[in-house]
């Protein structure tokens, strides 16, 4: 009785061990993409595209859809739908991507404010805007 016990008591250590592995492995690679009712933030990875030269951030977003990260919807380059967040066009709402990456944004256009961070208008649509590794990217559903 006292031989089950231990081999009882190892196999609760190496199920104990291998979870805190499995969350320290998770907890050191955050996910690339939040998404909260408000707001989506993408930060580029060479996790999720490794190689990011020349990528666009349609390409990086579509990388995210393939590890089911996300979903969207696109039409005409102008972004619809996150998951289940909508901009809708009748009630003068659409997307807005703001930026930290100074090539490509524009505060003159607006600026918003994420976790005590500024981030600047994104000069171009996620078909044309190039990705960064490390640059981060928030869409904003904006009311005009």
């Amino acid at each position: 009785m006292n031989r089950v016990k231990k081999v009882v008591a190892v196999i609760f250590c190496l199920i104990a061990v291998f979870s805190m592995m499995t969350a320290c492995l998770k907890g050191n690679s955050p996910s690339p993409v939040t998404i909260t009712e408000t707001e989506v933030v993408m930060t580029v990875k060479t996790a999720v595209m490794s190689d990011i030269a020349g990528k666009k951030l349609v390409d990086y977003m579509d990388a995210l859809v393939a590890q089911k990260e996300m979903t969207y919807i696109a039409e005409k380059g102008m972004v619809k739908q996150i998951n289940t967040l909508k901009a809708d066009a009748s009630a003068k709402q659409y997307w807005m991507l703001y930026t930290d990456d100074d090539e490509y944004g524009n505060d003159a256009w607006g600026v918003y404010t994420y976790s005590g961070k500024t981030f600047k208008s994104a000069t171009l649509g996620i078909v044309d805007l190039p990705i960064k590794e490390g640059s981060t990217y928030i869409f904003v559903v904006t009311k005009f």
